[in-house]
């Protein structure tokens, strides 16, 4: 039996964050934020934070999210933690297959290494273009310390 060599898409999948998860679960079980918050004792401030992608999904909050939904705490834990790593195993695997295909926005923040013009039509991967924003900063050893200023000039087609 003859074998394809397939190209995998690991290098181009990205694992959302698990607040786009809980948002689709609640709106599917229309259970509003404000309810959901008063239900599972999730302070309401940093349920819109998690629920916006600005805050992570805790031990304490995925225990309170199995209590009131009946999934399980190890799902979110583990949800959060592949959010979490995902730009170092993206890079690992990318410094590990060289042929595995780039966006063309990371492509050229490679070559640049200081600054990256972009024209970005209607059909983009938005995903793609905010993976490849934090390819460059983790590859610049951008810290906390320092700031970053990312515009986007968005134009008429």
């Amino acid at each position: 039996m003859e074998t394809k060599n397939k190209k995998s898409n690991f290098a181009t999948y990205a694992n959302p964050h698990p607040g786009g998860v809980l948002e689709s679960e609640l709106e599917t079980r229309e259970i509003s934020v404000t309810d959901f918050s008063y239900k599972s004792g999730i302070e309401l401030p940093l349920l819109k934070d998690i629920l916006s992608k600005r805050a992570a999904i805790t031990h304490d909050t995925a225990k309170k999210l199995e209590s009131t939904l009946g999934i399980d705490a190890k799902f979110w834990l583990d949800y959060q933690h592949n959010y979490d790593t995902w730009p170092e195993r993206r890079a690992a695997y990318e410094a590990a297959h060289p042929e595995a295909p780039r966006s063309k926005v990371l492509q050229k923040i490679q070559k640049s290494h200081k600054k990256a013009t972009v024209k970005i039509d209607s059909k983009t991967d938005w995903q793609s273009v905010l993976d490849s924003l934090i390819e460059f900063v983790k590859g610049k050893g951008l810290g906390k310390t320092q700031n970053l200023q990312i515009t986007f000039d968005a134009q008429p087609a």
